[in-house]
């Protein structure tokens, strides 16, 4: 919606996406995933990790535009119930797609007020901007916060982010996010990286079935 028609067709003819009738309840394989995620960063220009943030500050409104933000009201009253909730979330929506791999996440309250959030994923930290996007939009039309989402750490289960509130009248809100920024683009550097290896595998996984295919 954001980047019109056009660009979705280039998109799609770049991931090798023939068919793109995505239904709500299927599932569909992560390699298609990154293959979208790539290509996408290719005709915009930007890294494949802030792709992914732009569709984790996308998701809020996809949900609302589909009447699903119904469950997400009941999560909590703030923030801080919200995070502390999603596995309890998750939970339920498990009990529905019983074939989805679900992450799992744990919230922390700091000494400085800030949260910390951590977040583990079968997919290790392949999907962490996404994360860091949805936390902001969540913060941002749900309960009408800025927030700056750090990426603190990328590990092979997945990554955890500090979570810091700011507020209108903060001024050293310009100095946080000048530092965030910064440990961004060191992210953003390595999450590209898995994003490529990620793809690799799967094309040597690929060639592989192909030449046992052929010697047969």
């Amino acid at each position: 919606e954001k980047f019109g028609q056009e660009a979705w067709e280039g998109i799609k003819a770049e991931a090798g996406i023939t068919n793109d009738d995505f239904k709500q309840h299927e599932y569909y394989p992560d390699e298609q995933t990154v293959n979208i995620v790539l290509a996408a960063a290719s005709r915009l220009g930007v890294g494949a990790g802030e792709v992914m943030r732009i569709y984790g500050n996308y998701w809020t409104t996809f949900v609302k535009n589909n009447n699903l933000d119904q469950l997400l009201h009941i999560m909590g009253d703030n923030l801080t119930d919200f995070l502390y909730n999603l596995d309890h979330l998750h939970q339920h929506l498990k009990d529905k797609w019983d074939r989805a791999s679900f992450p799992h996440f744990h919230c922390n309250k700091l000494p400085n007020g800030s949260l910390y959030l951590k977040y583990v994923s079968s997919r290790g930290s392949l999907l962490a901007p996404f994360v860091q996007g949805l936390v902001e939009s969540i913060a941002k039309d749900f309960f009408k916060q800025q927030v700056n989402v750090i990426i603190a750490e990328l590990h092979d289960t997945g990554a955890n982010f500090i979570v810091d509130v700011v507020a209108s009248d903060d001024t050293t809100a310009p100095a946080v996010a000048t530092t965030a920024a910064l440990a961004e683009a060191e992210m953003q550097s390595r999450q590209n990286a898995v994003l490529q290896q990620q793809r690799d595998s799967h094309a040597s996984a690929i060639l592989g079935a192909q030449s046992l295919q052929a010697s047969g």
